[in-house]
């Protein structure tokens, strides 16, 4: 999905003419306000392989961000790294659940939503789920504390999962300072001071959309409330509002927060470096692949191939290679492009890269500078 994974644009014309962010529960004459649960489309990612009430370790039900500039189909299909990982190694069964594109404004349906997904995760406590992780990123993860701070959420949810939530857009807006931004701060730390569930809050330095200091004000209050967190804050050499997408950080923290999972308490992922790992996590040059053996591949190798293709800053697209064209598969409006080959790069809209292939079958491209451009995990 793309790296800007919150339209504002669409949001601030909603700030315009509602200046909050906390729902209304109560009309002037004291009643109260009847809320329409808003339904999220949920989709099964790529590679996701789902045992069931009976067999699983669990459920995570995990809710996008959203680009409304352009805006991704409702059946996504791919989702996190470290997802798959929960997923394939620790037995977790996984839903993802997107805002819907019949939608507008995403600003103004958080108390829709989060009424949704309370009657939701009722219904997958219900089946036989043993234990239920609510998770996030950006406007998902927003979503998530608005329902987390509610009582009773305290019974039916395990553990939360928060991945640089934001509302309110970036520090500045067409140019021009935007003065809701603080509120990614001020309205977030209110909201957990309500949180009584075990919580993993991950922020990203270089996050246009984080004001900055949340991290270490999230383990406090938690603390002092008695909740059990895992707080991953500025984690090195992983930047930006998408930073969660990249493989590396799945290698650095996926097995750290499963952990945490499984036995929520006070803890740390301390001392983890996200250029120890082995495999696709590991390369950041061309000169590390060359200096393994590594092979380029051509385009004719792509042919007839699907990808889950992630970009440095975390813009992520499922991708369908032809001989000479690729389908994107993941944007609202499926789109096309050409493919050729120039010399020993190969070429997509204007882009050129040496794609070299692990042994895995997990493919990494780069660019005349020798840093990374593009990694592929099949999809297929």
């Amino acid at each position: 999905m793309q790296f800007l994974r919150f339209g504002f644009a669409i949001v601030f014309a909603a700030l315009s003419t509602f200046n909050t962010g906390r729902a209304a529960t109560g009309a002037a004459d004291g009643s109260e306000i009847a809320i329409t649960p808003l339904e999220l489309k949920e989709y099964t990612p790529l590679k996701v392989r789902n045992k069931g009430p009976a067999l699983a370790e669990g459920i995570v039900y995990f809710v996008d961000g959203l680009d409304s500039y352009n805006r991704s189909r409702d059946d996504y299909r791919a989702t996190y790294p470290y997802l798959y990982g929960l997923n394939t190694k620790a037995d977790w069964d996984v839903i993802n659940a997107k805002f819907p594109n019949a939608e507008r404004y995403s600003f103004r349906s958080i108390p829709r939503s989060s009424k949704y997904l309370l009657g939701r995760l009722q219904q997958l406590k219900a089946q036989g789920y043993r234990k239920i992780v609510l998770a996030g990123q950006s406007w998902g993860a927003w979503v998530t504390v608005d329902v987390a701070r509610r009582a009773e959420a305290t019974k039916l949810i395990d553990a939360i999962l928060l991945t640089a939530p934001a509302n309110y857009g970036t520090r500045e807006f067409d140019g021009k300072p935007n003065a809701y931004f603080i509120r990614n701060k001020t309205e977030y730390l209110e909201n957990i001071k309500a949180i009584r569930i075990p919580t993993i809050a991950t922020f990203f330095r270089d996050d246009e959309f984080d004001p900055g200091g949340r991290g270490p004000i999230t383990r406090d209050t938690l603390k002092a409330n008695n909740v059990p967190a895992l707080v991953i804050d500025n984690p090195a050499d992983l930047p930006g509002h998408g930073a969660g997408w990249l493989p590396e950080f799945d290698q650095s923290y996926g097995a750290c927060i499963s952990a945490f999972l499984v036995q929520p308490k006070d803890t740390s992922c301390d001392g983890v470096n996200p250029l120890s790992t082995t495999g696709i996590a590991s390369v950041a040059s061309e000169r590390q692949m060359v200096a393994r053996g590594a092979v380029l591949i051509s385009l004719k190798e792509l042919s007839g191939r699907k990808f889950i293709v992630t970009s440095p800053r975390g813009h992520v697209t499922v991708e369908e290679y032809g001989l000479a064209i690729a389908k994107v598969l993941s944007d609202h409006a499926m789109y096309s492009a050409a493919m050729i080959s120039n010399g020993d790069k190969i070429c997509f809209a204007s882009a050129c890269s040496r794609i070299y292939r692990l042994s895995d079958g997990e493919l990494i491209g780069f660019g005349s500078d020798g840093n990374w451009t593009v990694k592929m995990v099949p999809a297929d």
